[in-house]
């Protein structure tokens, strides 16, 4: 029988509605403000790379400029902390754990320190996940296409240029490249069970070679064909 209420051949999945809290050691009942937060959590996401648009500078000069210092500094810090969420992901195996590198699991979309299978089953989880890296340059396209149909932008010529569309991009996409290619490789590490089966090493739940597996490969393949651009 598993215990803290974990269910499964392997004991690595919680009931429905529930997930797997690391502080408690047990599975926790899933809030109902679920998707209030994932709401706001896009909001966030679309609204910051809105805003970085325009910290990008409009023309290259000899000295960089306050809002491209700040955008840099942006970048090293978010990359710092990507760091220590594999870190610290790493260290979860030798039962050591710190609020400052559980933190940083945020910063490498490390769904299981923080609840993220509330949103569905581990595969779906991973694919939603997954599909967040694809959605920025469509995200970052769509704005700029809607940046041309405000009239008030359009009047204090405040519309997104593409050349700059493009260099945002591929900004966005190589300061998460750490958390991308972590990500990606995923799906490809498997540890044998006693009996002979595999698993996937993040997910025991998930057995390797089966249906569930496959999406997660696929997933993960896309991801590491991203990654590719900035290689």
């Amino acid at each position: 029988a598993c215990g803290s209420g974990l269910k499964g051949a392997t004991c690595g999945a919680c009931p429905e509605k529930q997930f797997f809290a690391e502080d408690s050691g047990a599975c926790t009942p899933c809030a109902s403000e679920w998707i209030v937060v994932l709401l706001i959590g896009v909001a966030l996401l679309v609204s910051a790379l809105a805003g970085s648009y325009y910290m990008l500078p409009s023309k290259y000069s000899a000295t960089a400029s306050a809002s491209f210092m700040l955008s840099a500094m942006g970048g090293l810090t978010v990359a710092t902390f990507q760091i220590f969420g594999l870190v610290g992901a790493s260290l979860k195996d030798m039962t050591y754990s710190s609020a400052f590198l559980d933190f940083g699991a945020f910063f490498v979309l490390d769904g299981k320190a923080w609840g993220v299978s509330c949103l569905g089953t581990t595969t779906a989880t991973f694919a939603m996940t997954a599909v967040v890296f694809w959605m920025i340059p469509v995200c970052l396209v769509l704005l700029g296409c809607l940046s041309h149909l405000i009239p008030i932008l359009k009047r204090n010529k405040l519309t997104w240029e593409w050349r700059k569309v493009i260099s945002l991009i591929g900004n966005t996409l190589q300061t998460a490249f750490t958390t991308m290619t972590s990500l990606a490789l995923v799906p490809f590490m498997c540890f044998k069970h006693p009996l002979g089966k595999y698993s996937v090493l993040k997910y025991p739940d998930i057995f390797c070679g089966s249906s569930e597996h496959t999406l997660m490969h696929w997933a993960g393949a896309s991801l590491i064909l991203l990654a590719t651009a900035f290689v």
